[in-house]
């Protein structure tokens, strides 16, 4: 989940920055201390999934910035910090999500991660049909680890550990994950769920299961991709 906080306090944002990373959530954080840089950073095409706003800044408030991130096509969630609910109102316009009290306490920001999780997982609902001697599977695309081949049979290595084994070719199942973007080709016998990536290098992938899998030259900016797919802009 990449998250970006905007508060004009560096030591406030530094530690929701802190509370944040507490949590056992995949979690990246961006910050900035006013609403120019924040909808820069936004402009450039990065990932982000929520914003966290102060409402007090100088310059552009909290809602201002929302105001612009909605028109310039953010879709995410919306989240305000306040030290009172006053602006309660105004936050409708931009469909915001939720409000944190400020100073946030550590069982607050818990509770609305746990909400954004949630709204995520019921607006994640593609899938894809595993058919396995005598069963036929449907299966969640962010349960997928990563799909791997061995010796002509389709491994679908899930998040939770449990395996599914098809007798089948990747070209069977390529297609249809790799057209949703949060998959990576980078062997012929892997692709992996970006979002199930744990550490990256030129040539070698570690998945959050443990798994290390190797990037061959054919598919040499895999990285680059993985980048993109977190930051918005390739990285070399």
């Amino acid at each position: 989940m990449n998250i970006l906080i905007c508060d004009d306090r560096q030591d406030e944002a530094n530690e929701l920055d802190r509370l944040l990373k507490k949590s056992e959530l995949p979690i990246q954080t961006f910050i900035f201390h006013n609403g120019y840089d924040a909808l820069d950073y936004a402009a450039s095409g990065a990932k982000i999934d929520v914003c966290i706003l102060d409402i007090i800044m100088p310059e552009m408030d909290g809602i201002k910035l929302a105001k612009k991130l909605r028109r310039g096509g953010f879709h995410g969630e919306i989240i305000f910090l306040s030290t009172s609910r006053e602006f309660a109102p105004e936050s409708y316009e931009v469909k915001a999500f939720s409000y944190l009290l400020k100073p946030p306490a550590e069982d607050s920001v818990k509770n609305i991660l746990k909400q954004l999780e949630n709204a995520q997982k019921a607006a994640d609902t593609a899938k894809i049909l595993l058919k396995t001697p005598g069963i036929a599977a449907s299966v969640l695309f962010r349960d997928i680890s990563f799909v791997e081949v061995i010796q002509h049979k389709v491994y679908f290595r899930l998040c939770g550990g449990r395996d599914i084994i098809v007798n089948a070719a990747l070209k069977d199942f390529s297609n249809t994950l790799l057209c949703d973007p949060r998959f990576l080709q980078c062997h012929r016998s892997y692709i992996v769920n970006m979002n199930e990536i744990a550490e990256i290098s030129e040539w070698k992938i570690k998945m959050r299961r443990g798994e290390k899998i190797s990037i061959t030259r054919t598919y040499h900016d895999a990285r680059s991709k993985y980048y993109r797919w977190v930051f918005g802009s390739g990285r070399t």
